[in-house]
């Protein structure tokens, strides 16, 4: 059986009425023999981010052994400056530009934090006029030894023009069509994949059974792809980031 990481997980607030805990995770992922994880506080939309709550989520999660990636807010780069937020525990930062608006500056103040720390930026990026890859990579092209993954890996042309251009560039399969996959590994990106699921914001997209969802992402890129390939997506590229 091929093992699994999965580098996108969420805990925390799905809406106002239905706050998922990283123990609910965790046994959810154990049941398809994953073997590790990043789990990071869900972004809402249009802000309510509650740093005190995160808080409470982080060390819940620390307990049950996931690797935490610190969803960044105003609040956060201010606890940074102010040399008053602890980040030994995270491996990861997290960026949600329809979350919290960042403008040029604060972007810019993301990603020296990033490198100062040396841990891995994850963005997600959209469509959306606020969360297209181009619009970071004035950022990327100034910290290119500054690893950067493009959550969902769209739109496809975007995000496979700048990891063509850089070399610090990934991307993850969160919610990332087998087509389109598909692409990026023929076009030689195979190394730069990570497997990421987005559990459990597929409940606001999906009513199929999760377990038949979240299994058949895994065997699409196991009969998709030949082996080597699969555990690079699955498994290999995972730790290679993260050591």
């Amino acid at each position: 059986m091929i093992e699994v990481y999965d580098s996108h997980l969420h805990m925390g607030m799905l809406s106002d009425k239905c706050i998922v805990h990283p123990k609910e995770v965790l046994q959810f992922i154990c049941k398809h023999h994953v073997s590790g994880g990043i789990i990071m506080p869900t972004a809402r939309v249009n802000g309510g981010d509650d740093l005190t709550l995160y808080e409470g989520l982080y060390k819940e999660s620390d307990n049950l052994g996931f690797k935490n990636a610190l969803y960044v807010n105003r609040d956060v780069l201010r606890m940074f400056k102010e040399d008053s937020l602890s980040i030994n525990r995270f491996c990861a930062l997290k960026i949600h530009q329809e979350a919290v608006d960042f403008d040029e500056h604060e972007l810019n103040d993301v990603f020296i934090m990033a490198s100062e720390i040396d841990i891995p930026l994850f963005i997600h990026t959209s469509a959306h006029p606020k969360c297209r890859p181009y619009k970071y990579e004035r950022h990327i092209s100034k910290f290119p030894k500054q690893k950067v993954v493009l959550c969902h890996g769209r739109p496809l042309i975007e995000a496979e023009s700048l990891m063509n251009q850089y070399k610090n560039i990934w991307i993850d399969t969160a919610f990332l069509s087998i087509e389109n996959l598909k692409i990026f590994v023929s076009h030689g990106f195979s190394d730069r994949i990570l497997f990421g699921s987005d559990y459990p914001i597929n409940r606001w997209f999906f009513e199929k059974d999760e377990t038949e969802w979240y299994h058949g992402l895994i065997c699409n890129i196991e009969h998709s792809f030949s082996k080597c390939v699969a555990n690079k997506l699955l498994r290999d590229n995972f730790l290679k980031l993260f050591n």
